[in-house]
């Protein structure tokens, strides 16, 4: 998948990366999409909760 392929998708990947680096943590974000409509997004929080498993993409 690409950038030019998915722009709405990445879009959302990138601010949900960007809002855990605002919290504190590292910037990894995920999204899903279908038809090209964003339906779910997220942002690691192993740093904020020290949760060895709060990864965005769960």
């Amino acid at each position: 998948m690409t950038h030019e392929q998915h722009p709405t998708a990445f879009e959302a990947a990138d601010q949900a990366a960007q809002k855990s680096l605002r919290q504190g943590g590292i910037p990894i974000g995920a999204a899903l999409a279908r038809d090209g409509v964003v339906i779910a997004s997220g942002h690691n929080e192993r740093v904020q909760n020290g949760d060895p498993i709060a990864h965005g993409e769960l």
